[in-house]
C-alpha cells in the first residue's frame, strides 16, 4: 500500500491534511478514493486544488505533487468501495461515526 499525505482547503484557504491510499495512477494522473461526505470531499468539491508528499525509500527523497483534483466516475468509486472489507479499519470507525467528525473524547 503506498500512502501519501493530501493536502486540501476550503475555499476560504483554510488548510487541512489527512493520509490517503494510492490506489493508481494512469493518464489521467494519480488516483485516490476519499469519501464525498467528509471533510476532505466537501473540500476538494468546493476547491479542487490539492498536494501531496510520500517519501520514496528507494531514492531516500520526498515526492511532492501539486495539481488539479477531479472525481473519479461514479462505477469507478462504487467497484472500489464494493472491495472494501467490512471489517478494516476505515469501515468500523465510518460504521460508528461519521468520518471527519470531530469526536468527544
Amino acid at each position: 500500500m503506498r500512502r501519501f499525505a493530501l493536502a486540501s482547503a476550503t475555499r476560504s484557504g483554510k488548510i487541512s491534511v489527512r493520509f490517503v491510499l494510492l490506489k493508481g495512477i494512469d493518464e489521467r494522473g494519480f488516483v485516490f478514493f476519499t469519501d464525498a461526505r467528509s471533510r476532505k470531499g466537501h473540500e476538494l468539491r468546493n476547491n479542487p486544488r490539492a498536494s501531496f508528499a510520500q517519501y520514496w525509500q528507494p531514492k531516500g527523497r520526498q515526492v511532492r505533487v501539486e495539481g488539479h483534483v477531479e472525481e473519479v466516475t461514479p462505477a469507478e468509486a462504487d467497484a472500489y468501495w464494493a472491495t472494501r472489507p467490512r471489517q478494516s479499519p476505515a469501515c468500523r470507525e465510518c460504521v460508528a461515526s461519521e468520518c471527519s467528525t470531530s469526536l468527544a473524547c
